[in-house]
Formats: C-alpha cells, sequence, structure tokens
C-alpha cells in the first residue's frame, strides 16, 4: 500500500512495471494479481485508452 500512496502514480497512473521497482521482491505475475485484487476491491480503477 505503501508503495501505490506515493505522489508519483497520481500523475503518470500505475504500471507493472514500475511497481515491480518498488516492492523488489515480487515478480510481474504476483504485481498484476496484486493489481486485480485492488481493483475488484474497489481500491483502484483501471482507466482506459491510457
Amino acid at each position: 500500500m505503501q508503495a501505490i500512496a506515493r505522489g508519483e502514480f497520481n500523475v503518470s497512473g500505475m504500471q507493472n512495471k514500475n511497481l515491480r521497482r518498488c516492492l523488489s521482491g515480487k515478480t510481474g505475475a504476483q504485481v498484476s494479481r496484486l493489481l486485480k485484487r485492488l481493483r475488484l476491491h474497489g481500491l483502484i480503477r483501471k482507466v482506459g485508452r491510457t
């Protein structure tokens, strides 16, 4: 949650590759699953065509 709350993601949005830099112990698949869980719980939303 601390990685997502960083201000740099407010401007450009979150991408898997950017989050992996902050979450050094996670693989790409693990980060994807985390993002999916956050979307399902309504904590983040996906913006189309970005």
